[in-house]
């Protein structure tokens, strides 16, 4: 037989229940039973029980996850209980197995965190899914920022039309330009000043077999404009051209 089992607080008692449940209950067609429920921290999310142990503070700010690695902000004040909060975390979430926080603001040209593991394994290289796509990296060598996946996928949808020539200046592991080629087609010059993240670029778009379709460059942002784009534009334009030359010359013909 179908039953239905509502459970209650352990300090509901039976002179609580609803006046609805508690006529069921008296007429015989519920019944009430005290059980046993053995469970453990894995069936709770990290802030339940974060706020159960720091009496309803919270704990993290912010979290984001990369891959198997949970990055995570903490209220200063909580700082002596990283580690537990990192333990925590890694209980609660099976598809983690390192969680992080950062030590520094992002530093330097190529805006790398400074990272330090609170909990779980040490181990920065990951295996991220987003789009669709597959991105390999060590997280501690390039900048990833996993709040803008949304605005990457929207901005790959919203692509007017498919098999565009596209220039990513900024393009560190691909989030935007490996999807533009995988799902429109397009043909992506992509470009890192980071040689790590154009490294893992190329290397991420063989992955997603876009190779064809991704060039990857380790340039200065300045110098990728003036000797790449420049030179796809005046291809383009040569191509342009020369297409019109051979269009006139056809025109008696089609005359």
């Amino acid at each position: 037989d179908t039953c239905l089992h509502i459970r209650l607080q352990p300090d509901v008692s039976r002179d609580d229940l609803p006046t609805p449940v508690a006529d069921l209950v008296e007429s015989g067609d519920v019944q009430v039973d005290d059980v046993t429920l053995d469970v453990d921290v894995s069936v709770f999310t990290h802030s339940i029980v974060m706020s159960l142990c720091l009496d309803g503070t919270e704990s993290v700010t912010r979290l984001a996850k990369c891959g198997h690695i949970a990055h995570i902000n903490t209220h200063p004040d909580l700082h002596p209980y990283k580690n537990l909060i990192g333990d925590v975390i890694l209980a609660c979430n099976s598809d983690v197995r390192t969680v992080v926080a950062k030590t520094d603001p992002v530093i330097g040209a190529a805006r790398l965190n400074q990272f330090e593991v609170l909990a779980g394994d040490y181990d920065f290289d990951v295996t991220h899914e987003h789009d669709k796509c597959v991105f390999k990296f060590d997280f501690r060598k390039v900048f990833w920022n996993s709040r803008l996946q949304h605005a990457h996928t929207d901005f790959v949808r919203s692509l007017p039309h498919r098999k565009e020539v596209i220039c990513d200046v900024f393009a560190g592991v691909g989030p935007f330009s490996i999807p533009a080629a995988k799902h429109k087609r397009c043909r992506v010059y992509a470009n890192d000043w980071n040689e790590h993240a154009a490294t893992a670029l190329a290397e991420n778009a063989k992955l997603n077999g876009v190779d064809a379709y991704v060039s990857a460059f380790s340039l200065d942002g300045r110098d990728f404009i003036h000797s790449v784009v420049n030179k796809i534009k005046s291809s383009r334009l040569t191509a342009a051209g020369s297409e019109g030359r051979r269009r006139q010359h056809r025109m008696p013909m089609q005359e």
